[in-house]
């Protein structure tokens, strides 16, 4: 991906993001401010990443899907790790999401929340501030409770999940795909 031909990659207070070159940000995604994207991620349409205020690190193998809101208010930072899904329409604020880990359709996860590795937060769910949920557990509710513990079959999905999107992404980078 070539930064300088995205015109939504936006400099804010002084800083540029940091997109690696094996990384695709699809044109209508908009990037502003302190923001590190690793390799092989990809960054769907109309989701915005937001780091104007505070730093946001997006790991290796991350998908951030459709129309996804990911922002650091000034006194929080977001931290995505490795191999993470996040479906369409949620938003990501002040938080961590741990390697492996999914957040399903509309899951909502906020300041100063931390998501343990391997965990889903089920569709619409809400995880309020300061929550914290262990490793490989299920969330469910508003406000976003662990559930039950996950199965191995369903820790497996969360990793075809993400290497899923990474072929797309490798699809797309060769030109055999079109985005």
């Amino acid at each position: 991906m070539h930064e300088e031909d995205h015109p939504r990659i936006i400099e804010s207070n002084g800083k540029r993001p940091k997109i690696s070159p094996t990384a695709y940000v699809a044109p209508t995604a908009t990037v502003i401010g302190n923001v590190t994207i690793g390799d092989y991620s990809s960054i769907w349409g109309n989701t915005v990443i937001r780091g104007d205020d505070s730093r946001i690190t997006i790991g290796m193998r991350t998908n951030i899907q459709e129309g996804t809101i990911v922002h650091t208010p000034y006194n929080f930072k977001v931290t995505i790790g490795n191999d993470v899904t996040i479906a369409h329409g949620c938003i990501i604020h002040g938080c961590e999401l741990e390697n492996l880990t999914c957040v399903s359709i509309g899951g909502a996860v906020f300041d100063g929340a931390s998501i343990g590795t391997g965990a889903i937060v089920d569709s619409k769910a809400f995880v309020t501030e300061g929550t914290r949920i262990p490793p490989r557990t299920l969330v469910h509710g508003n406000p976003g409770r662990p559930v039950r513990v996950l199965t191995d079959l369903e820790q497996r999905h969360i990793q075809l999940w993400a290497d899923w999107y990474v072929e797309k992404v490798k699809a797309i980078l060769s030109g055999k795909e079109r985005a």
